[in-house]
């Protein structure tokens, strides 16, 4: 996983730009270490009063970080460093990595090569797309809702980080990666729904048509899993083979919601933390530093009040009205 990085610099002078540099040259290091080491994480540094892009560079490009993305922002007085940072780092984010997901809980994905503790304006992660899960991709796409077609890459490695399988191990990897992408595709739709933004329409024969399933495989887990369930819709002497095939399809998903749920939260950190990437990922919320901002946003008092709890329950508990679908 790539991380996705963003943080202001200040146009300061004296004792307090000796310790920002300080700080900007550490994290140089650690970004120059991480693309040496072939892994090219996304970083913006924002300007804050500099008067232009290339003041901003001579100012940290000799601390190694002059391919860094560089913007400017200039405050009048009165105005709110956050409304000018919001269309600078909106417009990054949509141009240059548009498959990027908010992630509180970055540390955990930076590996042996340290950032330092910055006043991170926002933080996220992304998977570089294989190839060979184009065609995975692209079935993605065709389910998500709007907000989460252009992440399906990123949500698909989220959900399978710690899996000790990929495509073309086998032909039971192929299968069980098939079934992650589907499985989260669901997963976020019904999200969509519990956050009031959409609705659950999944279709399960579109599903069978956008996906590559093994349906000796999908079979064989529905009667074994889910035998009682299964059976009911081959009784019916009318469904046709696709209709079968989507039922199959139908259970094994619900079946395996509960521990697609866990992997994520997993991935995650915990349940806020998925929380609030998907419900940035729909409502964006990039005036405020991230940490400030969730803090606010998910304090116990709105929670109490019951604004997020559905969500909130979707995330940490399970599919609540949604199970049978």
């Amino acid at each position: 996983m790539l991380l996705v990085l963003t943080t202001l610099v200040h146009n300061v002078d004296g004792e307090a730009r000796e310790q920002q540099e300080l700080t900007l040259l550490k994290l140089a290091n650690a970004w120059l270490q991480r693309k040496s080491d072939g892994v090219q994480d996304g970083l913006l540094l924002i300007g804050v009063d500099f008067p232009s892009p290339e003041e901003l560079r001579n100012r940290v490009g000799p601390l190694g970080l002059g391919d860094a993305d560089l913007e400017v922002v200039q405050l009048e007085e009165g105005e709110y460093l956050g409304e000018q940072v919001e269309p600078v780092l909106s417009s990054w984010l949509s141009a240059k990595h548009p498959s990027a997901v908010s992630f509180l809980n970055w540390q955990a994905m930076q590996g042996e090569r340290a950032y330092p503790e910055l006043n991170w304006w926002w933080t996220g992660v992304e998977t570089v797309p294989a190839d060979e899960l184009s065609s995975i991709h692209e079935g993605m796409r065709q389910l998500l809702p709007a907000d989460f077609k252009a992440q399906a890459p990123t949500w698909l490695e989220l959900v399978m980080h710690d899996s000790p399988v990929g495509m073309f191990d086998s032909e039971q990897a192929n299968f069980e990666v098939v079934m992650s992408a589907l499985g989260v595709s669901r997963w976020l739709q019904a999200y969509d729904e519990v956050s009031e933004n959409g609705y659950f329409n999944f279709d399960y024969q579109e599903a069978m048509k956008a996906f590559p399933v093994d349906l000796m495989r999908l079979g064989r887990e529905a009667f074994q899993d889910n035998a009682e369930a299964t059976a009911e819709a081959f009784d019916d002497e009318e469904a046709t083979q696709d209709q079968l095939a989507a039922a199959c399809l139908r259970v094994c998903l619900a079946d395996r919601s509960s521990s697609l749920a866990h992997a994520l939260r997993k991935s995650f950190g915990s349940s806020t933390a998925l929380l609030w990437a998907l419900y940035t990922s729909i409502w964006p919320a990039l005036t405020k530093p991230m940490d400030e901002a969730c803090g606010q946003l998910f304090s116990g008092h709105t929670v109490a009040l019951g604004e997020f709890m559905p969500q909130w329950q979707f995330v940490e508990e399970g599919w609540g009205n949604l199970t049978e679908h």
